[in-house]
């Protein structure tokens, strides 16, 4: 593939084309390059050249029209003794002349090739820079390889004036030296796509050419052969694939004279590519050096180097291991170390030394392999950058690392694709798509890498509502306004209904800020009217005065009421179907569903809580119902009398006139019997619903009227007043002023506390006591005083 279908190969013979193109093409920057530079066997690195997406097609866009800020459409410029528009007419190709920044064509598809380039689309009206950038993604051939390549084989690159010829082989594909182009190859597109799929065949059908990677190859000097040749070491396919398609290295005298001729037998296209893409883009080959006899590492651009802290500095540049290459201590030594006003080293936050430079001393953000521009000073400090941190570099270092789609946001994204908002110097995650949209509208955002990330201490994330923050471990917390709770349990996740929040994962509880709190949850919550709630899943409950829960204030009222209350309950309920009455912040068991129900409670009285709830409970004595018989230890019995008090059962004889011996009865620990506060032995005189009653042979026998309250010697006053529920066992019998004992068949007649013998059972009769004889206990006869007979 030549180098010289051009204007000036139309017009001059071969030496003289070779000339006016490198006039055309080239002046020597400040920072020139030197031939001793120009590894024949390393002309590029494939890092390099195999990268299909170092440019975006804005990039590429904006590139060629800085090349060409102003096209000679009509050919106005003198040239040659005329106008540019006389001289291409007479030859072939009158106005208007189209520059490259603004060709257009429609381009065809292209079937995808194992191991060459995917498919592509066919395409109306397709720029350039859309087609170069096209063809690079779909081959994985750098564009800028192919800047440089229309460049050196066309000058299309910056050509004002540029005639049809050139787009015709653009790439100099199918051209060979010694023959005329072969047509079937002509047009824009055709020469980018088949120069960039030949590049890609040298790699896939290495055997078949011959400059092969890994092996010494017989390089020529020139087409004549009679200019010899020599021996080089192909390090990798790029440099393999540049001589295949251009089979010539430069000789001494290209070499010596790098930005001009050299001498007949001299070629330029394998020079040219290199020289250029370097003044253009930076480096062909690893910029990072270092000798073999040091460790320490160097970024150099061929003139200058500079210092390289660590991999993960260099990584921000685009550089890895296989950038990276031994030169010896005397090329080393040649470079310059932070002179003419630059820094010493790279850093993440550079600029140029001169503010009056064609960026106007704008400061950068070098990240992820891009160059970031940095809108203010106001932005500097908002990430909390100092003036201390710049590094000074060379602008044409800057300038050949990619530039960011735009210029640095607030918002940036870090490498596992989170989005923080920048904010007084600390990192504010934002977990939801909208929530970020919310925030920034136009969705633009800065990737940065992990190394400068780090530098932001971690601010109160953005997150709209509530919501479940988890760690990897399983750890999760409640997030809201800038506070977090703990939650210990799947229990409490569960009573309060979290499952309905939305959730995100973090690495560590450091991520939400250092702003966070550390309140453990419970199912139990007081809101901010002062009432307790028990939060149970999809209800919450009013918790009643009784259950004497002390739970700490909560600033949770927005996750609380958005949780329905439900009817409040007495009893609650454990998964195992244990229950409990709550009271005075304990849970008191109730041991059967017979004491619940003598306790007066139905199904609609139970709540069923999570074991955690059930279980955060202090436990308290066992609840029994009044009227309970209790057994503690020591064998002394007791009747629950009260939801407080007991009495205790002086004797078996007053067991058995309580009727207890067909009782239930609770065997107790002393933790239970404390439970109720102790009175005296129960009494078998008693009020019960303000009724004087006699409690006898296991019977209830009521004194309703005085005249019975008189003859029996009972005072209402002096009687204790016992529950019903206590005595509600016993048959009722109506009470009788005529009584006898059980052992005895002697009736007597009740009178003023005394007990009046009758001599004969017609006596009785004769009183009106033959029906209504009461019997009572031998005990209780013997008991009361006996009167005069009747």
């Amino acid at each position: 593939m030549n180098t010289a279908l051009n204007k000036a190969s139309i017009t001059c013979g071969s030496f003289m084309a070779a000339l006016v193109i490198l006039l055309l093409l080239h002046t020597s920057p400040t920072n020139a390059l030197s031939g001793s530079q120009f590894h024949p066997g390393r002309i590029s690195d494939d890092g390099v050249f195999f990268q299909g997406s170092t440019m975006s097609v804005d990039e590429i866009q904006a590139f060629l029209d800085a090349k060409v800020p102003s096209c000679d459409t009509n050919g106005v410029q003198p040239y040659a003794g005329t106008t540019r528009a006389a001289y291409s007419s007479a030859r072939g190709y009158p106005p208007p002349f189209i520059c490259l920044k603004d060709y257009v064509q429609d381009t065809p598809a292209q079937v995808a090739e194992s191991g060459l380039c995917s498919a592509i689309s066919a395409r109306s009206g397709t720029s350039s820079a859309q087609i170069i950038h096209t063809v690079a993604q779909a081959c994985g051939i750098n564009p800028k390889v192919l800047l440089v390549l229309l460049q050196k084989e066309q000058i299309l690159v910056t050509d004002d004036w540029p005639w049809p010829i050139q787009y015709r082989s653009a790439t100099g594909f199918g051209c060979p030296d010694t023959a005329p182009c072969e047509t079937q190859y002509y047009g824009f597109f055709n020469q980018v796509f088949l120069a960039a799929r030949q590049y890609k065949r040298y790699a896939r059908d290495a055997d078949l050419y011959n400059h092969v990677a890994g092996r010494t190859n017989s390089v020529r000097f020139s087409p004549n052969s009679s200019c010899g040749s020599s021996n080089v070491f192909i390090e990798n396919q790029a440099t393999a694939g540049l001589y295949n398609y251009t089979p010539y290295q430069p000789n001494a005298a290209a070499l010596a004279n790098l930005y001009g001729t050299g001498d007949g037998c001299s070629a330029y296209g394998n020079r040219n590519f290199w020289r250029m893409f370097n003044d253009w883009f930076g480096p062909t080959v690893g910029p990072l050096v270092r000798t073999e006899s040091s460790g320490e590492l160097f970024y150099s651009n061929g003139a200058e180097r500079f210092r390289v802290g660590s991999m993960q500095m260099a990584a921000e540049y685009g550089l890895g291991l296989s950038d990276v290459r031994f030169i010896s201590q005397q090329e080393m030594d040649s470079l310059s170390l932070g002179q003419n006003g630059f820094s010493d080293q790279l850093h993440y936050i550079v600029k140029s030394n001169d503010d009056s430079d064609e960026d106007g001393g704008a400061i950068y953000l070098i990240s992820r392999g891009r160059q970031i521009p940095i809108t203010s000073m106001t932005q500097f400090n908002n990430f909390g950058f100092s003036i201390s941190e710049i590094r000074y570099l060379p602008l044409s270092l800057i300038r050949s690392l990619p530039s960011a789609p735009h210029a640095l946001s607030t918002y940036v994204q870090a490498p596992q694709n989170t989005i923080y908002k920048i904010e007084s110097g600390k990192r504010r995650t934002i977990f939801e798509y909208n929530t970020y949209l919310s925030q920034n509208p136009g969705g633009a955002f800065s990737p940065l890498s992990d190394l400068i990330l780090q530098r932001f201490a971690y601010g109160t994330p953005i997150i709209d509502g509530d919501a479940i923050i988890s760690q990897p471990n399983g750890q999760i917390k409640l997030y809201q306004d800038g506070v977090a709770f703990n939650i210990s349990t799947l229990d409490v996740y569960n009573c309060w209904n979290f499952s309905s929040l939305k959730k995100f994962t973090v690495g560590s509880f450091g991520e939400i800020g250092s702003t966070t709190g550390n309140t453990q949850l419970s199912c139990f919550t007081t809101s901010g009217d002062g009432k307790t709630y028990l939060m149970n899943g999809a209800t919450k409950y009013l918790v009643p005065a009784s259950w004497g829960i002390a739970s700490p204030s909560s600033v949770l009222a927005r996750t609380i009421n958005r949780i329905p209350t439900g009817t409040t309950r007495q009893v609650i309920r454990k998964p195992n179907g244990a229950l409990s009455v709550v009271e005075d912040g304990k849970k008191r068991p109730i041991t059967s569903m017979g004491i619940f129900s003598k306790l007066g409670f139905t199904e609609s009285d139970l709540l069923s809580v999570n074991n955690t709830t059930y279980d955060s409970l202090p436990l308290g004595a066992k609840k029994h119902h009044i009227g309970a018989v209790l057994v503690e230890p020591s064998k002394a019995v007791w009747i629950v009398t009260s939801n407080s008090q007991r009495k205790r059962i002086a004797s078996l004889k007053d067991f058995l006139a309580l009727g207890l011996q067909g009782q239930p009865n609770y065997k107790v620990s002393a933790t239970d019997i404390a439970a109720y506060t102790a009175a005296d032995s129960f009494p078998l005189t008693l009020k019960t619903n303000g009724i004087p009653a006699l409690i006898n042979s296991g019977f209830m026998h009521s004194l309703p009227t005085t005249t019975l309250q008189s003859a029996f010697g009972v005072s209402s006053s002096g009687l204790n007043d016992i529950d019903p529920k206590v005595t509600e066992h016993l048959p009722a019998r109506a009470a009788s002023r005529f009584v006898r004992s059980y052992g005895n068949a002697a009736v007597y007649y009740m009178e003023n506390g005394t007990k009046r013998p009758f001599t004969t059972w017609q006596q009785v009769v004769n009183a009106g006591g033959s029906n209504s004889v009461l019997f009572l206990s031998d005990e209780f006869i013997n008991s009361v005083p006996t009167g005069p007979s009747m």
